[in-house]
């Protein structure tokens, strides 16, 4: 006769968010080594707007999180420990709260920058050509092999999956590329041997 394992509500919700997290973290990781484009908005202030959009979400939601008199939660508890002189213990608070929100500003940063790179890459079968400089290649752990390329619109991309095109001097390439919402998907590049 098999057992099975019985899970009550609160530890399938908890084994669900689990799991839930460690897939995406996995469509995270892969999305990143495409090669995805996002877009300049995407790039120059999604983290920071994200991250002040989080600060100022933790306050809001510190606000109505009263605990009770003996054990204070929220902004209560952060007011009780300034008028208590405890000014090291406030600080930290506060240090971790921002820390917090620079953290999960670049998780939403990371999210919106490469996961639209599936869809982009599935959907979107229109493809556009444009000329390019291969500046430099390089290589990092989650990203791979990558190229930056210097666009004609003076726009720099760097390019997962094409790395060593131009190892030790510039090459003028062609981009064949697909344009989705968030960015561009690099379908090919072709570069000339000068």
């Amino acid at each position: 006769m098999k057992k099975y394992i019985n899970y009550n509500k609160q530890e399938r919700y908890i084994l669900f968010l689990i799991l839930s997290i460690f897939l995406f973290m996995l469509i995270l990781i892969h999305s990143e080594g495409l090669p995805y484009q996002h877009s300049e908005f995407i790039g120059e202030y999604l983290f920071p707007l994200a991250s002040i959009i989080t600060f100022f979400l933790i306050i809001v939601a510190s606000i109505f999180i009263k605990g009770t008199e003996d054990n204070p939660a929220g902004l209560v508890a952060l007011a009780k420990l300034y008028r208590n002189g405890e000014y090291r213990t406030f600080l930290k608070t506060l240090s971790a709260l921002t820390l917090f929100s620079i953290m999960f500003g670049y998780f939403v940063f990371s999210i919106a920058a490469h996961i639209p790179a599936i869809p982009t890459r599935i959907i979107v079968h229109d493809t556009s050509e444009s000329n390019a400089i291969c500046i430099t290649t390089g290589r990092t752990r989650i990203k791979g092999s990558w190229s930056l390329f210097r666009l004609n619109s003076g726009e720099e991309w760097k390019i997962s999956g094409f790395g060593h095109i131009c190892p030790k001097n510039e090459k003028q390439c062609r981009l064949t590329y697909s344009e989705g919402t968030l960015g561009y998907y690099v379908r090919n590049i072709v570069c000339s041997d000068n």
